[in-house]
């Protein structure tokens, strides 16, 4: 009874923990990482020419988002199939944006003309993450499931904008900057539920290291004035070390 007991606990998580045959020892639970990373892609939907004179002549409506984070983590197994984790760190992020103007008539030298501008915004967001969440290990797999909540503390945001003529051919013009200004209006605390899915692969005794795909969902406005909500997907991995 006693070897049952204790090859059932030396496989939680779906690692065999155990050194030794001898020597049985229970599983470790809790688990601390550093150096994690991930990649992001982001779709972006808003109403930002309402913001006004900030914008200048841009209608935005869609938009996408690129950037990457740093992290380090926690994981504390409950069971050999659930655990709470949790990361924080600083996640940098770009969102573009652009819009064309309907055509607009103008005469110059008694010829008619059908301008068309095409304007581009470019946001830069850097702010620090904080996720926490649970996940339900689908044993005998190293596959899990997550969810959890992200929250985003936003350090510093900025936009630019460039315009320029696309049509007529006779006045296309290299795009024109506007100078960066502050985003006022961005919250400085953005919360965001999240789903995805991880694989936990055993690196050595006590350490382990997963990769995972993270889906952070729109719950509310990135911004206060207007509605500008996001749907994220990013790839990334930590690596865990037993305490």
């Amino acid at each position: 009874m006693l070897c049952f007991i204790c090859s059932f606990d030396s496989s939680a998580q779906g690692f065999d923990w155990q050194y030794s045959s001898r020597l049985p020892s229970s599983s470790p639970v809790l688990f601390i990482g550093g150096g994690g990373s991930a990649i992001l892609y982001g779709y972006h939907s808003a109403d930002i020419y309402s913001l006004g004179e900030e914008y200048r002549c841009g209608d935005y409506k869609t938009g996408s988002e690129t950037g990457f984070s740093g992290v380090i983590s926690g994981e504390h197994w409950q069971t050999g199939v659930l655990s709470i984790w949790g990361e924080a760190g600083y996640r940098y992020s770009s969102v573009n944006f652009s819009s064309i103007t309907d055509p607009e008539p103008f005469k110059r030298g008694g010829k008619e003309y059908s301008l068309t501008r095409e304007f581009k915004m470019k946001s830069i967001f850097h702010s620090i993450e904080i996720i926490g969440g649970i996940k339900w290990r689908i044993a005998p797999t190293h596959i899990g499931i997550l969810a959890g909540i992200r929250g985003d503390i936003s350090l510093k945001s900025t936009v630019e904008q460039t315009e320029s003529v696309v049509t007529p051919v006779e006045f296309i013009s290299e795009p024109f900057s506007y100078a960066q200004v502050p985003l006022t209006s961005i919250r400085t605390f953005y919360i965001a539920p999240i789903i995805g899915l991880g694989y936990d692969m055993e690196l050595g005794r006590g350490i382990y290291a997963t990769p995972k795909i993270i889906v952070g969902l729109p719950i509310m406005s990135r911004s206060s004035k207007i509605s500008w909500k996001s749907w994220d997907v990013s790839a990334g991995i930590v690596i865990l070390i037993h305490l």
